[in-house]
């Protein structure tokens, strides 16, 4: 979504429906797109009004992910070094 998507990305690509099928969305080829499994993922069940809305929520659902990855990291990174003192 953010124009960044590598090779790696192209490989994990999966049909998600447009109109959620939790929320009845239909299985016809017009609430069908192509996206990554891990844009997928993050937009879950929630509907979109536009694209921009929903690139605007994947992102920052990214972001989230990646900051509480970081601090993860950051606390097993302080607990080793606490453990090695």
């Amino acid at each position: 979504l953010d124009g960044t998507a590598r090779f790696e990305n192209m490989l994990m690509l999966t049909v998600d429906f447009v109109i959620p099928r939790a929320l009845r969305g239909r299985k016809d080829p017009g609430n069908l797109v192509a996206a990554c499994r891990p844009c997928n993922l993050l937009k879950g069940r929630h509907r979109f009004h536009s694209f921009e809305e929903a690139k605007e929520y994947v992102l920052k659902q990214r972001d989230a992910k990646r900051r509480e990855w970081e601090q993860k990291v950051a606390q097993l990174h302080s607990q080793k070094a606490k453990a090695t003192a």
